[in-house]
């Protein structure tokens, strides 16, 4: 599940904020900003990087999409800023992750034991 706005409006030079929230089942969740036309932005900055997650900008058709993937068992609150060029606009994004089905039951992944060795 994954809830973001639907019209984020990029103003040059400024810094625009938008919320998203999503469960964390595995998957991603993104955001839709394009210049007027509709045309993507032809590169992006990450200037603030998430805590407990990655994102990846990229152009997808007519837009230019800004996904998020949490970490594996997050949940919580985490924020990201991207820059966009050109006009330089930021978009600073607040997320809100909900624990899934799967992490909020799913145990720690046990370590391996050690191989014994061979006896002859």
């Amino acid at each position: 599940t994954c809830t973001v706005p639907r019209d984020v409006r990029l103003t040059a030079g400024q810094e625009t904020q938008a919320a998203m929230t999503l469960v964390n089942d595995g998957g991603w969740c993104g955001i839709s900003v394009s210049q007027s036309g509709p045309r993507p932005y032809d590169a992006s900055m990450l200037v603030q990087r998430p805590q407990h997650g990655r994102v990846h900008v990229r152009k997808v058709g007519d837009v230019t999409r800004v996904d998020y993937i949490p970490d594996a068992r997050f949940a919580g609150t985490d924020a990201f800023t991207v820059r966009l060029v050109p006009g330089n606009p930021a978009l600073r994004v607040a997320v809100t992750v909900q624990p899934g089905a799967a992490s909020a039951t799913a145990p720690a992944p046990a370590a391996t034991p050690a191989a014994a060795p061979a006896r002859r």
